[in-house]
């Protein structure tokens, strides 16, 4: 992603792709996005997918795996794995109490 600045184009700072990846998302202008795998994080996106069957069949055609990672508390921003089994305990623990 690059930005045009006063005829030159200059690359976009990791903070910025951040506050544009925040933007979007918050603002429900897709269901998922794409990013690059990459150290640091990028937030740089790929590609958007307006829904779940979309996102689905992007994940099918490409025969893709699929990992989820999560970041701990704010103070530390450690970056985990999270485990099929504990995602699927996560979300029965949503469904069943929806004020979590």
């Amino acid at each position: 992603m690059q930005r045009h600045v006063e005829g030159a184009l200059a690359p976009v700072t990791n903070s910025e792709a951040y506050e544009e990846f925040a933007r979007e998302k918050f603002g429900a202008r897709w269901f998922a996005a794409l990013l690059p795998d990459s150290d640091p994080p990028s937030y740089s996106i790929l590609q958007r997918f307006e829904s779940w069957n979309r996102f689905m069949d992007f994940l099918q055609e490409h025969e893709a795996i699929v990992d989820v990672w999560g970041y701990g508390d704010a103070a530390n921003g450690s970056l985990r794995r999270i485990r099929a089994r504990e995602l699927a305990a996560l979300q029965k623990l949503r469904m069943s109490n929806p004020f979590c």
